[in-house]
Parts: structure tokens; C-alpha cells; sequence
């Protein structure tokens, strides 16, 4: 056996490129596939900008009867259905695989053709090029990060009483949804709801106390949130209106999560869902930033990924 042979293990993943160097070919499977390794505290699903990780956790590190090697992966979005996505990895890391991690993957296995990769973990991952684009949830961290410095500059007490960053910290839930289930949707519901309205907390707290404005069937929060856009800020009623509509959705979305019994199920749409709101609710940072320039007349510097709205895209 070669020393290209030698680096892969005998299975039928192997066997699509007769035990041979793939290159940077890749393989498509069911979302099905990683059920296994979600929610489950054996091991470590970790997700950036365009493409994840899957290893065995820190304690099961020797477990022999688990995931042999790390595995990268992303996401490939189905050419006939609006909703179906799939999984996309590296074939010579599945080649890795000792025999019966492969036969688990294999039956897995769907049509390349049938699939377009996410165009960004391609450039990045598989032909190894600079990606200059950034994912909304990162997006969504930086413009928090950035009203805060404008508050620091004006000497004001900041709008975030807490800053995240991908590279620092275990964001749990706030990522693309693995698996699409309700009970996966809900859980990024109550992570972003911590990174949003509850690191926001002191600041409604302040307005609430400075405007006490009051609003039937209308959570205090979002009314002198609003209320302060338009008087303190500077913003006209339907703008500011658009900028507190996510953040009012996700406190009712979160209200629900915490005080309703939910029946879990799976719905390749709960992925649009996301996408929906994160398209919104990032917007409504990106607005909620300018404006807050715009009326303190401010100098801070924006990061390199956020001045181009265009470069801001879905995982």
C-alpha cells in the first residue's frame, strides 16, 4: 500500500475512490446524520462563519467506540426544494473514518447533483481562498459591539451591558439551526434572547424609568424603547417602529418558549424561520447604529466586515 493508500481506512466511503487520494472532493448526506452527535454531551458541535466541527468532548476523548477523527462540515442547499438542506463534507475526512463510522455515514449518502454547496465554506475550506463575506450572526455581535463604542465615545452608559465574540466565547444556540426542530428553533430563541434583550436589560430599565410610557397589550420594554428612538434619538415613527419589532418578537418568542408546553416536531421551514428573523434583526442593529452616528455626530470606526451591507450573508 502507498503512502497516499496508507491514510485511509478500508470502508465504503473509501471505497467510492478505490482507497485512492480524493483531492478536495466532497460528499453530500442527509441532515440526518448528525442526530447522533447534537444535544449530545459525548461530543462537541462547534459552528463560525461558514462550516462547523464535530469531535468527541473533552471526557470522551478515549472512547473508542465513538467518532474516530474531528470532522468539518457545512451546509448545501437543495436545487428543488426551497427548504431541503443537506450536509457537506470532506471526503478524505470521511476516509479517516475507521470502518464502522463509514458504513454509519454512508447510508446517509445523497445526489451531489441534486445540491449546491454553500458557496462560501467551498472558497474557504475546500479551495482554501480568502472569504471576505460574514455570517449575520457574527454581523449581529459586531454591531453590538460597535453601539457600544459609540456609547463609550459620547460618555453614556452603554445600550449592552454584555459584548460576545465567536472566537471567545461558547454561544451555544446562536448559529444556524443544526437539526430543524422546534426544540432546536427554541433554543436559539433563548440563547439570542440573552444576547439581545437581557444584555439590554439596564438600558430598559433606564428608559422605562426616565419615560415611563405605557401601552396597552405592549411589553413597557419595547414602548419606551420606541419612545426613546423617536425623542431622544432623533428617529421618525415608522423607522423606529421597524428598528423594535424584532426585539418585541423575540421577548414574545422567548415568553413562549419559557411559559407555554411546546410539542417538539421537525420542519425543514423552522431554517426560513431563522433566516427571517435574523434578516431582521439584523437590520434593525445596523439601523439602530446609524442613527445613534447620525445623531451624536460620531468618529467611531465601523469593522471591516460590517460597512458593506452586501458582504453580510447567511451561513
Amino acid at each position: 500500500m502507498n503512502n497516499i493508500q496508507s491514510k485511509y481506512i478500508p470502508g465504503p466511503i473509501s471505497d467510492l475512490y478505490n482507497n485512492e487520494d480524493p483531492g478536495i472532493d466532497y460528499l453530500i448526506f442527509k441532515v440526518d446524520a448528525i442526530r447522533e452527535y447534537v444535544d449530545n454531551p459525548k461530543y462537541k458541535i462547534t459552528y463560525g462563519d461558514f462550516g462547523g466541527r464535530i469531535s468527541r468532548s473533552r471526557s470522551f476523548q478515549f472512547r473508542e467506540y465513538l467518532l474516530s477523527r474531528p470532522l468539518i462540515f457545512s451546509y448545501a442547499y437543495s436545487k428543488y426544494e426551497r427548504d431541503g438542506r443537506a450536509l457537506v463534507l470532506l471526503a478524505y475526512e470521511l476516509m479517516g473514518l475507521d470502518t464502522d463510522d463509514q458504513y454509519r455515514w454512508i447510508k446517509f449518502i445523497e445526489n451531489k447533483d441534486d445540491y449546491n454547496v454553500n458557496g462560501y465554506f467551498a472558497e474557504e475550506v475546500i479551495y482554501g481562498n480568502y472569504v471576505k463575506q460574514c455570517s449575520i450572526y457574527r454581523a449581529v455581535l459586531l454591531e453590538i459591539n460597535t453601539i457600544n463604542q459609540i456609547c463609550d465615545e459620547q460618555n453614556i452608559d452603554r445600550i449592552f451591558s454584555e459584548e460576545y465574540s465567536f472566537s471567545k466565547d461558547d454561544l451555544g444556540e446562536f448559529r444556524v439551526l443544526f437539526l430543524p426542530s422546534k426544540r432546536n428553533f427554541n433554543h436559539f430563541i433563548l440563547t439570542t434572547n440573552i444576547i439581545i434583550n437581557d444584555s439590554m436589560q439596564d438600558f430598559y430599565d433606564y428608559i422605562i424609568d426616565k419615560y415611563n410610557k405605557r401601552k396597552k397589550d405592549v411589553n413597557r420594554k419595547i414602548v419606551n424603547f420606541q419612545y426613546y428612538l423617536e425623542n431622544e434619538i432623533g428617529i421618525d415613527e415608522l423607522s423606529a417602529q421597524k428598528i423594535v419589532s424584532p426585539f418585541s418578537l423575540l421577548l414574545y418568542l422567548r415568553n413562549e418558549v419559557a411559559h407555554e408546553l411546546i410539542t417538539d416536531f421537525w420542519n425543514e421551514s423552522l431554517w426560513l424561520e431563522q433566516d427571517c428573523f435574523m434578516d431582521s434583526l439584523y437590520d434593525a442593529l445596523r439601523k439602530f447604529r446609524e442613527s445613534l452616528i447620525l445623531h451624536y455626530k460620531s468618529k467611531v470606526d465601523i469593522p471591516e466586515e460590517i460597512v458593506d451591507e452586501k458582504n453580510i450573508v447567511h451561513p
